[in-house]
């Protein structure tokens, strides 16, 4: 945890206006607080985690990637998978937990937790259209 915060604190230069953590990140909560972070909440454990990727399916449009900075956690994404079930002939229920399912995870903190966009220490809005590449618009996510 360490490491996370002297990151953010030294090598991302945002204002941060929140972050979330998943409901199991209690430790990391007051590490940051004790670290002078402010506003860092913690999600409701989920009640259904298809419920949440439904709702996630619903917002995927409106979000844009920077296809460079974004390209690891845009293959993490399309990675994520559930298994195929061969007795059952069906996919199991639950998303298949991999190295794939934590950027996964992370985007569904990140939009239950309602990010907004960020802004970076000079007061600009870091945006799809401030960059000058190509932004990836996804259309579907772990479709079934």
């Amino acid at each position: 945890m360490q490491f996370y915060a002297q990151l953010l604190r030294e090598h991302k230069p945002y204002i941060y206006g929140k972050i979330t953590l998943p409901w199991d990140g209690r430790i990391a909560q007051e590490y940051m607080v004790s670290m002078g972070f402010r506003n860092v909440v913690l999600l409701d454990r989920a009640k259904s985690v298809q419920a949440e990727i439904d709702f996630i399916r619903t917002e995927f449009s409106k979000f844009y990637f920077d296809e460079v900075r974004c390209a690891v956690g845009l293959r993490a994404l399309e990675a994520y998978h559930r298994k195929w079930d061969n007795n059952r002939s069906a996919f199991q229920e639950s998303p298949y937990h991999d190295r794939w399912s934590h950027a996964a995870d992370s985007l569904r903190t990140g939009v239950l937790g309602r990010y907004g966009p960020m802004i970076d220490v000079s007061g600009k809005l870091r945006s799809a259209q401030s960059t000058n590449r190509r932004i990836y618009t996804g259309t579907d996510w772990m479709s079934a």
